[in-house]
Formats: C-alpha cells, sequence, structure tokens
C-alpha cells in the first residue's frame, strides 16, 4: 500500500508558468504607469475639478478700502477670481486684491482643482 502518489513528471507546471504571466503583466502595468503617471494624475484632476472637488480653498481679509482674496490649491492650478487669472503654485497659493471693494461674496475658480466660494466683510 502506497501513502503518497508518486508525481508525475511536470505536474504543477501550469501553476508556475501561470504565475510567471502574472509577474510579467505586473511589470508591464507599472512600467506603463511610470511612462503616463503625470497625464494620468492630470486627467485624474481634472475630472475631480469638473466634479466640483475641494482642492482649492480661500480667505479674505479687508485692509482698508481694499480686500484681499488668499487662494490656497492643492497643486499648480491656474486661478480666476472677478475675472483676473493667475498661475498659483501647490500649497503656496496666490492672492488676489480687490481695490475699491471691501465686501461681497465671490467665486474662485482653479482649473485644474474645481471651485469654491470666498465672502468679504
Amino acid at each position: 500500500m502506497r501513502l503518497f502518489k508518486k508525481r508525475e513528471e511536470g505536474e504543477g507546471q501550469g501553476l508556475v508558468e501561470y504565475a510567471l504571466l502574472l509577474v510579467l503583466v505586473a511589470i508591464v502595468v507599472i512600467g506603463i504607469l511610470g511612462l503616463m503617471g503625470g497625464q494620468i494624475r492630470d486627467t485624474f484632476s481634472e475630472i475631480i475639478g469638473y466634479l466640483g472637488g475641494g482642492t482649492v480653498s480661500a480667505t479674505c481679509t479687508v485692509s482698508g478700502p481694499n480686500a484681499t482674496i488668499h487662494v490656497t490649491v492643492v497643486e499648480d492650478a491656474n486661478v480666476t477670481v472677478e475675472g483676473t487669472t493667475k498661475s498659483c503654485p501647490a500649497g503656496g497659493g496666490c492672492s488676489f486684491t480687490l481695490n475699491g471693494t471691501t465686501s461681497g461674496t465671490f467665486t474662485v475658480t482653479a482649473n485644474p482643482g474645481g471651485s469654491t466660494s470666498v465672502t468679504c466683510n
């Protein structure tokens, strides 16, 4: 009586072949993501912006007859406030001075990044 079945030559070979194929596919996918990662990130950021994702924030300070809107963006963006557009760097953001304006609600739009409203009092 045999306790163990004798393994035939080549048995289990299919599993190894599938594993090697899976590794090859993973390497190809990682390579493609490495080459196109920036484009994919930009596309997703643009989609989030169109859907109103919150990647832009703004605050307002009033000094004398002028209001200044300080904008912070998560990534480099072109920001528009009251018809004026500036290129704002990620994290640092930028400021807009509204001459002769001390109050109101203003729309801040960042491309990519979406939009938000800020109220000055």
